[in-house]
């Protein structure tokens, strides 16, 4: 069954969605479709398909196995203003291949910033055209998938499965430019349906590029720490120096109880340090060159038992026995640097609010 959204009509502060871009996709349709496409809510839709395998049937837009490639077929709705809080939002199943929803530079091919749906068991979040690998999905199984721009960047989000609420998979922070909402699939096996597509300008918290942060630093000196959920993402960028070796402490109670990020520049690795009583014992280690006077973005991605570690937006390991110090709330970072912040894995309350009206 198609997932729907809370019966609620009003957000945060009585809000109400102006929809930019629309469509339900209630009119049977066979393939070709015709493009554009007016669609049956607000504005249209330009549709790439060359080998005529999108359709609209039993109200949903559907895409059959036999694509060209990847963004053929696609539909892109018209260029929107970038801000804030700009968000597409999706209602999808996937079976294979690769399905994309997201935000497009341009109209063809797939989209720099955008949740990816890969085979039929895998999310990427593409940040900035690079896939990072940040969690699992159910074949054929409802999702609701939102892409949510940042003055720089932009925010993953999903809700469906055992993602029970809005849930943050991660957050980009490259790109300023104006984009294409898309929704689109790739490869000669993919096989997605969609129930409706979605643009809508999020208010407040979305309208500030870290309205839902937990906390945030921008620059935080040696030592400096932050509070954060149990389930979160922590994030901090680092500017190498040769030699030295960088520690970003999560789910910490002090020094003597944490987990380490831990990042060699003559080392060359990037590893996982789990510290009960002052003992540390390794739980995850990767090669990472740290070139000096670059910087590098850490991410760790922490939920329940699992942590995934990330170094320049590419996904470098994950652990998933991760028991002690699990509800610890402590950051740290033992150098100076950039956007020490720590991002709620679910999505507070007020912003969960407005995402359920967008969808209802």
């Amino acid at each position: 069954m198609p997932l729907r959204g809370t019966r609620k009509t009003l957000g945060s502060g009585g809000w109400r969605p102006t929809f930019l871009l629309r469509d339900d996709f209630t009119v049977t349709e066979a393939a070709p479709m015709v493009t554009p496409r007016i669609c049956d809510g607000v504005g249209s839709l330009v549709i790439t398909d060359t080998l005529s395998k999108v359709s609209i049937s039993g109200g949903r837009l559907t895409f059959v196995t036999g694509g060209a490639a990847g963004g053929d077929p696609g539909l892109w709705g018209a260029l929107q203003t970038r801000s804030s809080g700009l968000a597409i939002i999706v209602e999808g199943t996937h079976t294979s291949g690769i399905l994309h929803v997201g935000w497009d530079s341009n109209q063809v091919g797939f989209s720099p910033d955008s949740i990816v749906f890969a085979s039929n068991t895998a999310i990427f979040s593409r940040a900035n055209s690079v896939s990072v690998a940040t969690g699992a999905i159910v074949a054929a199984t409802p999702y609701f998938l939102a892409a949510i721009l940042r003055g720089t960047g932009c925010l993953y989000l999903i809700k469906g499965g055992v993602y029970t609420s809005w849930t943050l998979l991660y957050v980009g922070h490259i790109g300023t430019d104006n984009r294409y909402p898309i929704v689109a699939v790739g490869g000669t096996t993919a096989v997605s349906s969609v129930g409706w597509v979605r643009s809508v300008q999020l208010p407040s918290p979305f309208t500030s590029d870290y309205g839902i942060a937990t906390q945030r630093t921008a620059a935080p000196g040696v030592d400096a720490t932050i509070a954060s959920e149990a389930n979160a993402l922590i994030e901090f960028t680092w500017t190498a120096v040769a030699a030295e070796t960088v520690e970003l402490s999560t789910r910490r109670t002090d020094d003597n109880d944490r987990w380490i990020v831990r990042g060699s520049q003559s080392g060359s690795t990037v590893k996982l340090i789990e510290v009960v009583g002052g003992v540390e014992t390794e739980r995850g280690s990767a090669a990472q060159t740290w070139t000096a006077t670059t910087a590098y973005r850490i991410i760790v991605g922490q939920d329940g038992a699992n942590m995934r570690v990330y170094v320049a937006d590419v996904f470098k390991f994950a652990y998933a026995s991760a028991s002690t110090n699990a509800t610890a709330t402590g950051v740290k970072t033992n150098k100076a640097g950039t956007d020490l912040i720590s991002w709620p894995r679910t999505i507070p309350t007020a912003a969960t609010a407005l995402l359920d009206v967008a969808v209802a």
